[in-house]
């Protein structure tokens, strides 16, 4: 986990004292802030079925918690399970009818040509100055099968003017990116990084990128492309770039 994702697991718990006005009140709260600050950072350190299970239990709490819903559906997304997660969206909109579930419900059934994220301004960054490191056994917060993680620095390249800032967007290596996974990876995560509160002014951007990932069994011996995102001081995504990276064999 990198240290902008260690600091923002800090400020969850700030950020969910607003989400719980979405839930029912009564001294269950507590737990259920508890459990949504929990699904939040599972959420942030993509680690999907955790957050379900988070999200689940803060539902078996309290039924009305429209937080939860909106939670365990970005997990469901984040799976690429679309189906599981316009169900829990519509299970949520039917105990309490709550427009936020049907406009997030609406937005999965939109085609993604049509989301809210411009092509047209979507820049493809280059890159210079690559490095790239592995680090094995080491914490990686809440991602217990990591067996470590992967360090990537790099100098983003081309017109920054509205960048203020590059973070990975999808934290594996993969090798069939198109501008409608591109697309809809951005609409997904930059969804989930304004929840946690990013959204404010991080200074100039200097172009220095430095960021991280874990790797599990099943990364081992991939090469693949990581999919980075250039986001404004809203954390709207303005453009991205893929950074090659070759996950070694075995462990070492």
């Amino acid at each position: 986990m990198t240290a902008l994702k260690k600091k923002l697991v800090s400020i969850l718990l700030i950020v969910l004292m607003v989400f719980a006005s979405g839930c029912g009140g009564g001294a269950a709260v507590e737990g259920i802030d508890e459990l949504l600050s929990l699904g939040q950072k599972y959420l942030l350190e993509e680690n999907y079925e955790e957050a379900i299970v988070a999200f689940e239990k803060a539902i078996q709490i309290d039924e009305k918690c429209v937080e939860a819903y909106l939670g365990m559906a970005d997990a469901y997304i984040g799976l690429s399970d679309i189906d599981s997660a316009k169900k829990i969206l519509q299970k949520g909109y039917d105990a309490i009818e709550d427009d936020r579930l049907k406009e997030k419900l609406d937005g999965l059934e939109t085609p993604i040509s049509t989301h809210q994220t411009n092509q047209t301004d979507f820049r493809k960054y280059s890159y210079a100055n690559l490095r790239y490191s592995f680090e094995w056994e080491r914490d990686w917060g809440s991602n217990q099968d990591a067996l470590g993680g992967c360090w990537i620095d790099f100098q983003l390249t081309g017109d920054l003017t509205d960048v203020a800032d590059v973070l990975i967007a999808y934290g594996a290596p993969n090798d069939s990116w198109t501008p409608a996974t591109i697309q809809e990876q951005a609409d997904f995560i930059t969804r989930i990084w304004k929840d946690a509160g990013l959204v404010g002014n991080r200074g100039q951007f200097d172009g220095n990128v430095s960021e991280g990932f874990p790797i599990g069994n099943d990364d081992l011996g991939v090469f693949g492309e990581v999919l980075c995102l250039a986001v404004n001081q809203n954390y709207d995504a303005v453009g991205y770039v893929l950074i090659p990276v070759t996950i070694p064999n075995k462990a070492d």
